[in-house]
């Protein structure tokens, strides 16, 4: 299971996961219309419990987002909304 934290999030969020092993992680948001807005890979991450802090590039206005996690061994996602302030 994946913790998407603070949600409602502002300009950036944190992603909290654990593997079961080591392994390379991606993270993808997509939009209310099922577009892919942010796409990045981390590679070997440990295993047990980690935390990426995401900020997108691409400034986002307020809504919700759906947030994928996948790896070779793990497969989430969560939804998340943005207010702006």
């Amino acid at each position: 299971n994946i913790i998407t934290y603070p949600n409602p999030f502002n300009n950036n969020f944190t992603v909290s996961f654990k593997l079961q092993k080591k392994d390379d992680v991606q993270v993808e948001i997509y939009g209310t219309g099922g577009s892919l807005i942010y796409q990045k890979r981390f590679v070997n991450l440990s295993e047990g419990s980690n935390s990426l802090n995401i900020l997108p590039q691409n400034s986002l206005s307020s809504g919700v987002y759906l947030v994928k996690l996948t790896s070779l061994n793990t497969k989430d996602s969560k939804v998340l909304k943005l207010v702006k302030q």
